[in-house]
């Protein structure tokens, strides 16, 4: 989970700086890999270190973990229309030379050989993807320029006209509504998640027909119809 708070922080400090929402996917995708080669690598450093009493249980655990990053990461796929690998034969190459030799050098010393050949490939398979992120291109949404953020910077989900409508705050910044509802205080101050100026909401104060009550009612943040009008197309 430390790894999955990570990979927000990241995101979120990418974001602030305001860098351009391909590089910022393209990072998160090289991070990604790094967390799937992470899993592939520990099990081979455990093995070599400690004796394992249920080696069985390395498969498992490495099959969860890349099935989290995946899963973790898929939110983001939301966020882009393909991504388009090129092609590095050399590179390729010699990291299947460097894996074919690894196996050739360990694979009679190995105690357990299905487990040392299924993280050697995780491995490879990582690496081939870490060379793909750094090398590949991003192609965003149709009619979506790379400026253009349809997603909340705080959260990572994408805006929409229910739950996740986009709040304008008094310092230009843009969260979901869900968000803003979390980060408000009971005196209606907002702060942003970003730069820290805070908001104050508006407040209505409705008077009583009947009575002298009078009802403050908290108005909700300006909503940013700029932003809604391009993610409603």
């Amino acid at each position: 989970m430390s790894y999955m708070g990570c990979y927000c922080f990241i995101g979120q400090q990418l974001s602030q700086k305001r860098v351009k929402k391909k590089v910022i996917l393209e990072i998160l995708l090289i991070v990604k890999n790094i967390g799937v080669l992470s899993a592939g690598v520990m099990p081979l450093i455990v093995m070599s270190i400690f004796e394992i009493l249920r080696p069985s249980l390395s498969l498992p655990i490495l099959l969860l973990q890349i099935v989290l990053f995946e899963m973790f990461f898929s939110k983001f796929k939301m966020k882009y229309h393909d991504f388009v690998t090129k092609q590095n034969t050399l590179v390729d190459g010699l990291l299947f030379v460097l894996y074919t030799y690894f196996l050739y050098i360990f694979i009679d010393s190995a105690p357990f050989n299905d487990i040392l050949i299924t993280c050697s490939t995780v491995t490879l398979w990582a690496a081939i993807g870490i060379r793909n992120a750094i090398q590949g291109e991003v192609i965003l949404k149709e009619g979506q320029s790379p400026e253009t953020i349809t997603y909340c910077e705080k959260c990572y989900d994408e805006y929409n006209e229910k739950a996740r409508i986009p709040r304008l705050l008094q310092c230009g910044h843009t969260i979901c509504n869900r968000c803003a509802t979390e980060l408000c205080s009971k005196n209606g101050k907002v702060p942003c998640p970003f730069c820290k100026i805070v908001t104050q909401k508006y407040k209505r104060y409705i008077p009583c027909e009947f009575c002298e009550h009078v009802t403050v009612e908290q108005m909700k943040l300006p909503t940013n119809y700029a932003l809604l009008d391009v993610i409603c197309k």
